[in-house]
């Protein structure tokens, strides 16, 4: 069975931007503050303010910026259509 990857949140200021590559599908939740999220390979730039998420798939590298500084929460997300629910009877 593959490792358990858990939440993490984490605060980033402007002089000390985050590297980060997800280990697995993550959402990024802003918590506070404002985030700008560059991922490698893409041309868009992510600006989140409070609230805000953003989705970035297995493996991606971003590049985590605060302005002037950011809480976010990274925890791992599966898309709502891949989870079964149980049915009422």
């Amino acid at each position: 069975m593959a490792g358990v990857v858990d939440a993490v949140r984490i605060t980033v200021e402007k002089a000390h931007p985050l590297r980060y590559v997800c280990p697995v599908d993550v959402r990024l939740t802003c918590l506070s503050g404002t985030a700008w999220i560059t991922t490698e390979a893409d041309i868009r730039d992510v600006v989140l303010e409070t609230g805000l998420t953003h989705d970035a798939t297995r493996g991606a590298r971003l590049f985590i910026n605060g302005l002037p500084f950011c809480e976010l929460r990274i925890a791992p997300h599966h898309d709502e259509a891949e989870i079964t629910h149980p049915r009422s009877r």
